[in-house]
């Protein structure tokens, strides 16, 4: 009888900005262990499809039911890949917002007329004018 849940098994799965905005599909191939009641134990390999979907975040949890390890009298362990954020070279999420910090000259600081482009996730450049607003210390 397999009553008994087992623990899941986690798995961590590193995505990048871009790959957490578009979305994306990643074939994952994991080995799992079926152990026996007599003690002896086999491996089984098997190739899962995770389909991350736009906008998921950091956290984000896919859950595989029973395609884990297997134990006697217990059912097979669930498989979870948790989404991790890798870094990125321009930006900072928080929360639903990227952050981008731009270098400006004192010139420009002072004077308080320049154009800053911010570079988009989707590869886009995007003008962002300054208008007479003096940037102040702590700002």
């Amino acid at each position: 009888l397999y009553h008994q849940p087992c623990n899941p098994s986690l798995q961590t799965i590193p995505l990048s900005l871009e790959e957490l905005y578009e979305g994306c599909c990643k074939k994952m191939k994991i080995t799992r262990t079926i152990h026996q009641a007599n003690g002896s134990s086999s491996q089984d390999e098997n190739i899962l499809t995770l389909d991350i979907k736009p906008g998921w975040k950091a956290g984000t949890k896919l859950t595989f039911p029973q395609e884990g390890d297997v134990y006697p009298g217990k059912k097979a362990q669930d498989v979870v890949f948790i989404v991790a954020e890798k870094p990125h070279s321009l930006f900072k999420r928080e929360g639903n917002d990227l952050h981008y910090t731009a270098q400006i000259s004192l010139v420009e600081a002072l004077c308080g007329n320049f154009e800053i482009i911010v570079p988009a996730i989707t590869q886009e450049k995007v003008p962002i004018p300054i208008k007479n607003n003096t940037i102040k210390p702590g700002a």
